[in-house]
Formats: C-alpha cells, structure tokens, sequence
C-alpha cells in the first residue's frame, strides 16, 4: 500500500484551517487524539513525539508557547484529524487499521522535526 502523504495532508488542510480557528474544537480533538492513543500498538514507536506535538497544541493554546509557526500548527491538527477519523485509508476497526494513521503522523513530524526540537529546547529552559 502506497499513501499518497501530501494528498493527505491537502484534502485536511481546509477541515484543519476551521479547527485551528475555533478553540474549542481543537482542545476536543486533542483530547479525541489523547483517547484513541491509548494503547494504540501501531505509535508505539512515534508516541513520545505525537506526545511532543499535543504538548505544543497545549502550550500554545495556553499562549505559553509562540514560536511555533501556523503551518506547523495546521500540520499537527492535520496528523490528529488523520488519526481520530476511523475510516481514513484503513478503516481503524480493522487489523491494522492505524498503521497508516502512524505513518501519516511519521510523515507530519519528519516535516516539522525542526519545530519540535526547538519546543523540546524551549520547554527543557521553560518547564
């Protein structure tokens, strides 16, 4: 199986622009993400930083974190819209069904590592 990452990543952006405008449905869709992560076997390996990327959603909705750009922004809501939505390219009730969501995710976070590391820093002299 192929993904198709930046059709992906397009055919969210517009969904992604709207949650990013409302506050309140990007904290549910944080805590949708939260849920459907628990236990979740096929991010065992990409956990600690869809972790990291929830953090930053978090911190800046606070208005503690600034430095992240909008396009990173709209790149992480876009991996957790991809994840809650069960009937993305595997539908999550089958088995395996969230390998492509983690690959998705993988390929979000290797697009904004740069991002992440510079929240990991900020967050290691902020606490």
């Amino acid at each position: 199986m192929s993904l198709d990452f930046e059709g992906i990543i397009s055919s969210l952006r517009s969904k992604a622009n709207s949650v990013y405008s409302n506050n309140e449905r990007l904290f549910k869709l944080i805590q949708d993400s939260k849920k459907t992560l628990e236990g979740n076997k096929a991010f065992s390996e990409l956990i600690d930083d869809v972790k990291v990327s929830i953090d930053i959603i978090k911190q800046y909705l606070k208005g503690e974190y600034t430095g992240l750009s909008k396009a990173s922004i709209i790149m992480i809501i876009i991996g957790l819209l991809y994840l809650v939505n069960p009937l993305d390219i595997v539908p999550d009730f089958l088995l395996g069904g969230f390998i492509d969501d983690a690959a998705v995710f993988a390929y979000i976070l290797k697009k904004i590592h740069h991002e992440i590391e510079r929240f990991t820093e900020w967050k290691s002299k902020n606490g």
